[in-house]
């Protein structure tokens, strides 16, 4: 990013060489799209609060890659901090702050051009706020990496936000519950399936490891036990898993959770499930914790145990994958 010039060449070359091929129809040709930051700092050091000057470094710069072909800018809107700073401060709004005004006057300044405003977007109250200023500050579309990675069936959420878009009566709390009931059993059965599948050949293909497999069923139990813990009142709970479910906050007003009491407590069930069969399917498998008694058993009784539920993963994956995973993604 901090040379114009160089970025426009590479575009520029992406866009004879496409424009060049005989496998490609012109009207179906990819877009070019590039994807940087707002600012760029070498050292911590360095940092300062931004003027007038980086917008217009900012401004010719995409003026560069506009003109070199680019059709499509995705503009994180923090600085990049090349030394001095890890990559998870680098994301973290106390030490690298938002600017999203530059986003917005660039996506302004250039209409021929397709913006998506990315950083910091980890709640649907935020992402409403800033979809209603986008009319006026013509910014094409969002984008959101973290907020999904930790809150992975808040895709849900963001799939019914766009249906109510487009519908002149959105449908009712009640019918939306057993929407996502439904969605996001039917989802963690198909990728259980999938998932057994793939660990049935890592002896012949090694494609996948158990581990990998695993992760994203983690992620849903951790989410649930957020949502779980929010609706109970228990905020203690959710607080020392790094407050998913209660720490995005917009304006001062608590963000509510996805989905409620009923609908966490039916999801269970099915995790419970999805679980006994990975471990199951583990064991058969070889895989590495295949030889080992489990350390977890999962909770049998009617209401939904999630700390006993994340731990029967560390059963199948191990102690040390298990932390690691429950560190990264307090870091998100």
């Amino acid at each position: 990013m901090k040379d114009a010039s160089l970025t426009g060449q590479l575009v520029s070359s992406i866009e004879k060489a496409l424009s060049g091929s005989k496998c490609l129809d012109f009207r179906d040709a990819p877009k070019i799209s590039v994807k940087c930051r707002i600012a760029v700092f070498d050292h911590l050091d360095n940092m300062r609060p931004l003027h007038d000057g980086d917008y217009g470094f900012l401004m010719n710069y995409i003026r560069t890659i506009r003109d070199a072909g680019a059709q499509h800018v995705v503009l994180h809107a923090r600085p990049a901090i090349l030394s001095g700073l890890s990559p998870v401060k680098n994301r973290k709004n106390d030490v690298v702050t938002l600017n999203y005004s530059f986003v917005e006057r660039i996506a302004s300044e250039f209409p021929d051009l397709k913006v998506t405003l990315n950083g910091g977007i980890k709640s649907f109250s935020q992402l409403k706020s800033l979809q209603k200023r986008s009319s006026s500050t013509k910014i094409s579309s969002f984008m959101a990496g973290r907020w999904i990675l930790r809150r992975p069936l808040d895709l849900m959420g963001i799939e019914q936000m766009m249906k109510d878009q487009n519908e002149y009566f959105p449908i009712e709390e009640g019918f939306r519950q057993e929407t996502y009931r439904n969605c996001a059993k039917n989802a963690i059965e198909e990728y259980t399936n999938y998932a057994i599948e793939m660990a049935r050949l890592i002896k012949d293909r090694k494609s996948f490891t158990i581990a990998e497999l695993c992760l994203p069923l983690y992620l849903i139990a951790e989410q649930l036990r957020d949502d779980y813990n929010c609706e109970s009142g228990d905020e203690n709970a959710a607080i020392d898993d790094g407050g998913g479910a209660i720490e995005a906050k917009v304006d001062g007003d608590e963000e509510e959770p996805l989905l409620n009491y009923e609908s966490v407590e039916s999801i269970y069930d099915t995790m419970q499930n999805s679980v006994k069969q990975i471990e199951a399917c583990a064991k058969g498998s070889g895989g590495k914790n295949s030889k080992k008694k489990s350390r977890a058993r999962i909770n049998e009784s009617s209401s939904p145990n999630f700390k006993r539920l994340t731990s029967s993963f560390t059963s199948i994956v191990g102690t040390k994958v298990a932390n690691k995973w429950k560190r990264n993604r307090s870091e998100l």
